[in-house]
């Protein structure tokens, strides 16, 4: 069981923020996470919760290598910026761990740093070789708390539900109590950091499993044979050790939503979209819906996937909600 796993942990517990935070010291991840008013008291983690990478990287006419953190104990150096009271906790991998599924060729650093009502969780990847390589998937197991139990008031109350939207830069997951109850944790990209496909391995019970999500996925693509979602699979390509280029970093930002209205706020604070839909995502093929899609940025074109079946007609944008109004009818079944 998760509360098993509470000893032996790093406290994040800011006095000005609402994140009550346990980072496990042997592997790095953050294994607890909880709202400082929550009523319920909610872990929104379970088991290693998140903080696990998952790779697959190749160097020049090699095949791919599968490597991944829990693999790789000997070399992870677990540091904290304050012991007495904990802000920042760095993970490192810098060597090569000889295990078949060990990281090598690269060095990995974790970063996880709550300022306020942020906690911001940094990803780096760096060159240590005089060879070029390519990481062709980069994952993250995410971890929530998904156990559900017979019991009802410990499953509406103290489980979660997770709503994940993988759609490239515009990606984000929503992670809330069954009984619909805030606060809501809301996970968003920083700047070029974005999600473009998933995994799960299914759980045993009434436990969802392992949720992977995938910054970089050509590896996974290569292998995929249920078809293709509608992200393109891609990898990419660190320069020797000391060039331009050696080194790669992804961020994301967690967040505590009151809820609903809350989330999509955040959304568009975060530069992503706010999008609403009246008659909802599935409707009678003849029938038009409308759409709402508030965001900080322009929008300088409107494309459909299927464009020989698909009618879109811009309505204008209010000058005080920053919501663009858009009519469309889609006659593709299942689009």
């Amino acid at each position: 069981a998760k509360e098993n796993m509470k000893t032996d942990q790093i406290r994040m517990n800011p006095v000005d923020s609402p994140f009550r935070l346990g980072i496990d010291w042997q592997s790095g991840n953050l294994v607890s996470l909880q709202h400082a008013a929550d009523p319920y008291a909610t872990d929104f983690l379970f088991r290693e919760g998140i903080g696990g990478v998952v790779l697959r990287l190749r160097t020049a006419g090699g095949g791919w290598q599968s490597a991944n953190s829990t693999d790789a104990d000997d070399v992870r150096e677990v540091n904290v910026d304050d012991p007495a009271q904990p802000r920042q906790v760095t993970v490192t991998y810098n060597r090569d761990f000889q295990s078949s599924t060990g990281i090598r060729h690269v060095a990995l650093r974790q970063r996880f740093t709550v300022e306020g009502d942020v906690l911001e969780w940094r990803i780096g990847l760096h060159n240590r070789t005089v060879a070029t390589v390519e990481i062709g998937d980069l994952g993250l197991p995410l971890l929530f708390h998904t156990d559900y139990t017979r019991d009802a008031a410990t499953t509406y109350q103290r489980r979660v539900i997770r709503h994940s939207y993988l759609a490239g830069h515009g990606s984000f997951i929503v992670v809330m109590r069954p009984n619909g109850v805030g606060p809501f944790l809301v996970m968003t990209p920083v700047g070029e950091t974005k999600f473009e496909y998933f995994h799960r391995e299914p759980g045993a019970a009434s436990w969802e499993g392992v949720f992977t999500a995938y910054i970089h996925s050509q590896a996974s693509g290569e292998a995929e044979t249920r078809g293709d979602g509608r992200q393109p699979h891609t990898s990419v390509t660190l320069n020797p050790a000391g060039a331009d280029g050696d080194t790669v970093e992804y961020a994301f930002r967690l967040q505590w939503a009151t809820d609903y209205d809350a989330v999509r706020e955040l959304l568009y604070q975060e530069d992503l979209l706010d999008i609403q839909i009246v008659q909802g995502m599935r409707r009678p093929q003849d029938l038009t819906v409308q759409i709402a899609v508030r965001t900080r940025h322009a929008i300088t074109a409107l494309e459909a996937e299927f464009p020989a079946e698909t009618a879109i007609a811009y309505l204008g944008e209010p000058a005080s909600d920053r919501h663009h109004q858009l009519r469309l009818l889609v006659s593709r079944p299942g689009a």
